[in-house]
């Protein structure tokens, strides 16, 4: 396929919103409320000009994603060592509720002035009573119903007897988050932030291996026909972001939905 405006070095990798025509009852909100994020990078029809970062899903195991993430960047400098940094410090990855730990969400967004190249703006500069104030209450996190479309916080934390949020004690710090979105056999990572004390111990390649390793998980039924996994345009975010990406496993990709 030649498109006038894209790089033809670049793979176009067709994407479908729906996983064998499975169905639920939100379905239909939770889908086009995921695709209003992939508009900014799945093309309709033909490839948009902006390479989506791209992680290729299909046939993989998580073995094998490491081995080749360990392609680009060997030894000290991959993704599964700097994860290990970041477990061996008794950092801990889950799923969590977003009302629970909005005190901790504020103090991850507040906690470096510059993010991706240039000072923080747009929800970086939101307060706690923006995002509804400290949790009334203890919030128990489970699973959606729905196992094709989705959307789920995952969390970095560590262990802090007698931390509260508020006045709700919670005995753990969250210090890192990615909002993971799916629908059908298309997932993407809407949000990802860590605080900015920690950003060094490895903790967002640590929460980012976790969460591709559960998706790869064959008795997973959440990553059942799971294909690919979106973060951004592979090129925004400047240097920093675009090294994560590489170390990663994700890729710059042009990718089409059917019109």
């Amino acid at each position: 396929m030649k498109i006038s405006g894209i790089d033809s070095s670049l793979p176009v990798v067709p994407v479908s919103y729906r996983s064998e025509n499975h169905t639920c009852d939100a379905q239909e909100n939770r889908e086009d409320y995921i695709v209003d994020y992939l508009n900014d990078y799945v093309g309709r029809g033909q490839p948009i000009e902006t390479a989506a970062g791209w992680l290729d899903l299909r046939n993989q195991t998580y073995e094998n994603y490491i081995i080749k993430t360990k392609r680009t960047y060997k030894s000290t400098r991959s993704a599964e060592y700097a994860a290990g940094k970041s477990l061996k410090q008794g950092f801990y990855v889950k799923p969590f509720v977003r009302r629970l730990f909005t005190p901790d969400i504020i103090s991850i967004t507040h906690s470096k002035e510059v993010r991706s190249g240039g000072p923080r703006s747009g929800f970086l500069l939101e307060t706690l009573e923006d995002i509804g104030g400290p949790p009334p209450q203890y919030y128990h996190f489970r699973m959606p119903d729905c196992p094709f479309h989705y959307s789920i916080f995952w969390g970095i934390f560590m262990a802090a007897p007698g931390h509260v949020q508020g006045e709700v004690v919670t005995d753990e710090r969250l210090v890192g988050f990615i909002h993971l979105r799916r629908t059908g056999s298309v997932a993407l990572y809407t949000l990802i932030l860590g605080h900015g004390d920690y950003l060094s111990d490895g903790i967002m390649f640590h929460l980012h291996l976790e969460i591709v390793k559960w998706i790869l998980d064959d008795d997973n039924p959440y990553g059942q026909g799971l294909e690919h996994l979106i973060y951004g345009r592979y090129y925004d975010g400047g240097e920093g972001r675009i090294t994560w990406r590489k170390k990663t496993g994700f890729e710059p990709a042009y990718l089409v939905h059917p019109d």
